[in-house]
């Protein structure tokens, strides 16, 4: 194989055409679709944890932005991290938990509601 440098915008970029790495190599570096994305969108399951797709959980983000949207106000990971927990639906303890059997920042009772009824919005409750 004939090892060409890449001209253009290209300079220090190796390609499959330019040498230096292999295609497979190449093609994972780019910054497009990976083939894992490709293929769970090509499986008709959806990523975008709005609702909308078959998938249930919806990020701490989603959550905190339908929460000041609808409600006035931004909750804390920490809030939402409880009140999944009360009804089962987180996966593990954080690592960077102080302590296994008491919270630092447990939800407020005057939140609760608003966390319960955005969480009922995604369709995880």
């Amino acid at each position: 194989m004939r090892v060409k440098r890449a001209k253009g915008g290209d300079e220090g970029r190796n390609t499959p055409e330019g040498g230096g790495v292999s295609a497979m190599r190449w093609w994972w570096g780019r910054k497009s679709m990976c083939a894992p994305t490709a293929k769970l969108l090509s499986s008709g399951r959806s990523n975008n944890f709005n609702g909308e797709g078959t998938d249930p959980m919806a990020t701490y983000k989603q959550i905190q932005e339908h929460t000041q949207n609808e409600y006035g106000y931004v909750p804390k990971t920490c809030w939402i991290a409880h009140v999944m927990s009360d009804y089962g639906l987180t996966r593990r303890t954080a690592p960077n938990r102080q302590s296994a059997d008491k919270r630092t920042n447990p939800c407020p009772p005057n939140k609760r509601p608003s966390i319960e009824q955005t969480l009922k919005h995604f369709g995880m409750l």
